[in-house]
């Protein structure tokens, strides 16, 4: 269960060491924290850091009252891939949102009282991901059990795409692990189109304008 088996994806090093400070002080748990092994930059302030394990999520760029589009980023390497995606769509006039979600287990459906009270309310939750908008996943993990992981966010194929890993592999650096799985900016903008409805020049046009 969420609640006693917890499973965390921080993004930077204040993420990382909130999420290890917050597993070191609980009982009655065991963690799995997924640490990247290169350097990344520091996107959230110890304070922001603290908030975002307590929350399980919070955004990072865009404003979702009007974006068009919001990427969720589960995971350093994607949170990357999804910042750069943002910033061509923003170049092109394409509004979009960035969410990271570094404990998917607190969005997730309950399945017992012990662990709705662990998971987000509804109120909360609406707010991170407002229902009306379409949503790219970009997963440190497979796409397929993530999206059941996070049903609740999930609008259905025709409005949520999620990039993840397809079991390619064999490469021995993040760009080259990136474009095997197609978890790239790239890939992510072109999910974008599938979702929104822009057309496919805006889309080439965003992922091949330097």
């Amino acid at each position: 269960m969420s609640d006693t088996a917890r499973v965390l994806f921080p993004v930077d090093e204040n993420t990382a060491c909130a999420a290890l400070r917050a597993v070191y002080a609980s009982r009655g748990q065991v963690a799995c924290v997924v640490v990247s092994k290169r350097d990344t930059p520091n996107h959230f302030s110890a304070a922001a850091a603290q908030s975002l394990i307590e929350h399980g999520a919070a955004h990072v760029a865009g404003d979702p009252s009007t974006a068009q589009l919001q990427f969720v980023a589960i995971g350093a390497y994607q949170l990357e891939e999804a910042l750069k995606a943002h910033a061509r769509l923003e170049h092109h006039g394409l509004a979009s949102c960035i969410t990271v979600v570094v404990e998917p287990g607190r969005l997730r459906i309950p399945r017992d009282e012990l662990e709705a009270a662990f998971v987000l309310g509804d109120e909360s939750l609406q707010a991170l991901f407002p229902p009306h908008l379409p949503r790219v996943l970009i997963s440190h993990t497979r796409p397929e059990p993530m999206l059941g992981v996070l049903r609740r966010i999930d609008s259905g194929p025709s409005k949520t795409r999620a990039l993840g890993y397809i079991n390619h592999g064999g490469t021995l650096d993040v760009a080259g692990m990136l474009i095997a799985n197609r978890c790239t900016w790239v890939d992510a903008i072109y999910a974008a189109a599938q979702v929104t409805g822009w057309n496919s020049s805006q889309a080439a046009a965003a992922a091949t304008d330097a």
